[in-house]
């Protein structure tokens, strides 16, 4: 069978459409952290699996561009991948690190 492969870590980078300038970034990352522990959680049917933990880090927009919603548009971005696109987490919520 086909093997699919999901990335463990994804970083969002938005940028100005009229220069290319990158205007802000945020990383959201589900790799164990050295020696951080996976959590048993119990999934919706009641199972229990190991989880390891989502989390946001290094969320950063240009000073030239706070205020007109990139961040927030960034922290959507990153829980949309947690939520949609990430398995290795059944518990579907993301944590920020700080």
């Amino acid at each position: 069978g086909q093997v699919t492969f999901k990335p463990l870590q994804q970083m969002f980078v938005a940028a100005c459409s009229a220069t290319g300038k990158v205007v802000g970034f945020a990383e959201v990352d589900a790799r164990p952290l050295g020696n951080q522990r996976k959590d048993i959680v119990e999934t919706a049917s009641g199972n229990s699996t190991e989880c390891i933990r989502s989390y946001m880090y290094n969320l950063a927009v240009d000073k030239g561009w706070k205020r007109k919603g990139i961040a927030s548009v960034l922290v959507r971005a990153c829980e949309e991948f947690v939520v949609d696109t990430h398995d290795a987490c059944a518990e579907k919520r993301l944590y920020l690190r700080v």
